[in-house]
């Protein structure tokens, strides 16, 4: 159900001036538009399709584990059948402007296949001029514009058998999604849901200069930027009614900093190499707006981030020897995230309190340290090995705010859920540590063949923030924690899972060809050789217990309801690619 069409094509015009045998201009004008469409399925009164509902896996007791591989897969025919094996009739849809019922005939989709639409039309203007103030001294400036209007929507790509779907969320009480549209009803290629514009102008200077001396060579840069963002709502809310249609508010942000690039030349092999920046980094438009698709309210806690990055490096270019070793330390401060999902509050189910949240985290700290060296040999004119190794570790420095907004409860904050205890707690998304060892044959008749191993240690799991908070497993009634909330017992069921090492073996090959005056080329490349199948590329854990109760209970089930969502590596892939130049 899940396919994503991505037409999205560039119309770029370039202006070249050589302004003087010392300086030139140069300016670059560009447009891009297009789409970006991602398929899923959607249902209205109707059960959960996904095979990976909590209630149809082998852990809730209903079906073996046999029987689940035996129907792990999306059952499009009784979707269909569900669809289209009924009588078309009659259905309210509403009242019109005299107050008299407006029906419908035919029959309405309880499942659909729907699209989440992006529609991009982006400006960039990009003007650089450089010159040469003296021999060993140039100076740059760039200014750039950009303009983006983004049109969001959600669209209806097939009804599977159905006429017709309804434009009302079955999770509110079958809520109108547009109050000035009562009677709509989408069909193939409408809009339904949520409808709105993503507005964002942005404006930049950079100015560096770049000085070099026998054993030294200075890059040195200051810049600044300045954003406005805005939402454009199409459909008004019930819930929301002054702040779902139309324009919100603009949010402006100003950026700056510094960065620089300072290298010693040691001799012409040896050199050692510092980078360093500071500066300030804009909210992005996904990061403003805490629940777009149906208000505008700004994400509680919103700012720029800070971010100080520094690393170091010893570099070593040899003819039959090259090295590069080097150390990093980044800070970044203020950072923003935001996850979206069902939270279970209280574990009377059925309560205001446990409902679809907006989650936003606020003010996180994060520290990325570590060293990396990389080392190649030319063993023989056609033979080279490679080793690099990376060892990191990142980690959140301090316990963030965290606010949730949902359509119930509206904006919840730490006065609710108080701080995020996560400090500490590792960044997921990557092993913090990896090695890789290589060889590459460059035959002297244009082909090559070449292969590595790598293995990766430290990945770790992203986490959801609500069951980190104080709210977790404290009591309101009492302020004291639940019973059983021991602090061992808490400690258990917030720690951070990490993954199992993992060791990959890839492989590649080639040849180039000269066909007249036009060069040819193919390559092959082979990952995952040897078929691992555990490996874990990405994850969350699921928000969905934030109570003690539920969610101890759920641990000590030898499979539980709501474990982590993990994503694997599809095993050994191949990949083939062929070019001409002309």
């Amino acid at each position: 159900s899940r396919i994503r069409n991505v037409f999205e094509p560039v119309f770029q015009l370039a202006h070249y001036w050589k302004v003087n045998k010392k300086s030139n201009l140069n300016t670059t004008l560009s447009y891009q538009q297009g789409s970006d469409a991602r398929s899923r399925l959607d249902w209205f009164r109707g059960a959960d399709p996904h095979p990976y509902y909590y209630r149809k896996l082998p852990s809730y007791g209903l079906v073996t584990e046999e029987e689940f591989k035996a129907n792990s897969q999306i059952n499009w025919t009784d979707l269909y059948y569900q669809n289209s094996n009924v009588i078309s009739r009659d259905f309210f849809v509403g009242n019109d402007a005299q107050g008299n019922p407006v029906f419908e005939t035919g029959k309405r989709s309880i499942y659909s296949l729907v699209e989440d639409v992006n529609k991009d039309k982006t400006i960039n203007v990009v003007s650089h001029f450089d010159t040469k103030l003296q021999d060993n001294w140039k100076l740059n400036v760039n200014l750039n514009y950009q303009n983006v209007k983004s049109d969001v929507f959600r669209r209806v790509k097939d009804l599977l058998g159905g006429d017709f779907a309804f434009n009302r969320n079955a999770f509110d009480s079958d809520a109108l999604y547009d109050v000035d549209n009562p009677n709509y009803i989408a069909r193939v290629g409408d809009r339904t849901q949520f409808s709105y514009d993503l507005l964002r102008s942005a404006y930049g200077l950079n100015v560096s200069s770049e000085i070099d001396f026998s054993k030294w060579n200075v890059v040195a840069s200051v810049f600044s930027s300045y954003s406005e963002s805005q939402r454009d709502g199409h459909y008004r809310s019930g819930r929301y009614l002054n702040n779902s249609k139309g324009k919100s508010e603009i949010f402006d942000a100003f950026d700056a900093g510094i960065k620089a690039k300072i290298t010693y030349k040691i001799n012409g092999k040896n050199f050692l190499v510092y980078n360093g920046g500071f500066f300030s980094l804009a909210p992005t438009l996904n990061e403003i707006f805490i629940n777009p698709r149906v208000v505008d309210f700004v994400t509680p806690g919103v700012d720029n981030q800070i971010i100080n990055s520094n690393d170091l490096s010893y570099i070593l270019r040899g003819q039959i020897l090259k090295v590069r070793l080097s150390a990093y330390y980044t800070t970044i401060s203020n950072a923003t995230e935001i996850s979206r999902y069902y939270a279970d509050v209280e574990s009377n189910t059925g309560t205001s309190l446990s409902t679809l949240v907006a989650e936003a985290l606020s003010g996180a700290d994060k520290r990325y340290m570590g060293a990396e060296l990389g080392v190649d040999v030319k063993i023989t004119p056609t033979l080279n090995a490679n080793l690099v190794g990376s060892y990191g570790d990142y980690e959140y420095t301090n316990n963030p705010d965290v606010a949730t907004f949902d359509d119930l409860n509206g904006f919840r904050g730490t006065e609710e859920w108080g701080k995020v205890n996560i400090k500490d707690y590792k960044v997921a998304g990557t092993p913090q540590k990896a090695f890789s060892a290589g060889l590459r044959y460059n035959s002297p008749k244009f082909w090559w063949i070449g292969a590595s191993a790598n293995y990766l240690m430290d990945q770790y799991l992203d986490f959801s923030a609500l069951n980190k908070t104080p709210r977790m497993y404290t009591d309101p009634l009492t302020g004291d924690n639940y019973t059983g909330a021991t602090p061992e017992a808490i400690a258990a069921l917030t720690a951070q899972k990490k993954f199992d090492d993992q060791f990959m073996l890839n492989a590649n090959a080639g040849k180039s060809f000269i066909i007249g005056k036009y060069r040819m080329g193919i390559s092959l490349s082979v990952s995952n050789i040897l078929n691992n199948r555990d490996y874990v590329t990405g994850g969350f854990e699921q928000g969905r217990n934030v109570n003690f109760k539920d969610a101890f209970d759920d641990s000590q089930r030898a499979t539980p309801y709501f474990g982590p969502k993990l994503w694997y590596d599809r095993g050994t892939q191949f990949f083939a690619n062929v070019y001409l130049r002309f």
